[in-house]
């Protein structure tokens, strides 16, 4: 069991990547399965679609998409480079562990949520609106963030409970 247990900061790191790689799929699509923009669209904005100066629609910056695609491979890369760092048992494990549950728990939370969160700007004629995507669907690679980020929580879940086994 140990030896299964000094792997899970890895298993951790494969969960935090495919998450984060899901940036690159479909995000949000409308009902009839039709995608409207992956997850880098999302995130980073873009123009969505135009009909030359007459309409245009853009998506903005999303610094909480970003957060929940981004966050726990960040903090994984901390916590491993943390424990190779440190030999010996540490309770800064515990909490970088815990911050990490967070993370992918925020991110199966704004991933659900994903169209609330994606903003956009409608032009006609010179005439700007801004709506959000909550109508929209999300679509195969936010699932399959969903599915990551909660296998990445339950994961680091284990870890921080063996890891605060060893310090009691």
């Amino acid at each position: 069991m140990k030896k299964y247990i000094k792997s899970l900061p890895v298993v951790i790191l494969f969960f935090s990547i495919l998450l984060a790689a899901m940036i690159t799929l479909g995000a949000l699509q409308t009902d009839n399965g039709e995608v409207i923009m992956n997850g880098i669209k999302a995130t980073f904005g873009g123009n969505v679609g135009s009909i030359g100066g007459f309409a245009s629609v853009d998506v903005a910056f999303s610094f909480i998409n970003a957060v929940a695609y981004l966050a726990p491979v960040i903090l994984v890369i901390i916590l491993i480079y943390t424990v190779m760092s440190h030999k010996t048992k540490s309770p800064l494990f515990v909490s970088i562990a815990i911050l990490i549950i967070a993370s992918f728990v925020f991110s199966f939370v704004i991933l659900l949520n994903l169209g609330a969160y994606t903003t956009g700007t409608v032009e006609v004629l010179g005439i700007e609106g801004t709506y959000t995507y909550e109508a929209a669907v999300i679509s195969t690679g936010a699932i399959l963030g969903l599915i990551f980020s909660a296998g990445g929580a339950l994961t680091a879940l284990i870890y921080t409970v063996s890891e605060f086994k060893k310090l009691s």
